[in-house]
């Protein structure tokens, strides 16, 4: 039996409790990409708990920050 919606009740947008993110670039990187990848990150921050794992130096938050930014010093890339 496949879903149907209920016609008399919309759909539910339920939030993520937590939200967790890894990316090589991140905002203080000068791309296009890392641009969007903050903006997404801050999206989601807005309705739930949000943690970005980036490798773009000088991207770490503070503690209190959201989305929390953890920076990782190194990132070893194999095939490189």
């Amino acid at each position: 039996m496949p879903f149907e919606p209920r016609p008399d009740k919309p759909p539910r947008r339920e939030a993520f409790k937590r939200v967790i993110m890894a990316t090589r670039v991140y905002p203080l990187e000068p791309s296009s990409t890392a641009t969007y990848l903050g903006k997404i990150a801050g999206a989601f921050a807005a309705d739930s708990e949000a943690v970005v794992v980036s490798a773009t130096k000088g991207s770490a938050s503070p503690s209190a920050a959201n989305p929390f930014v953890i920076e990782l010093s190194s990132v070893p890339f194999l095939g490189r």
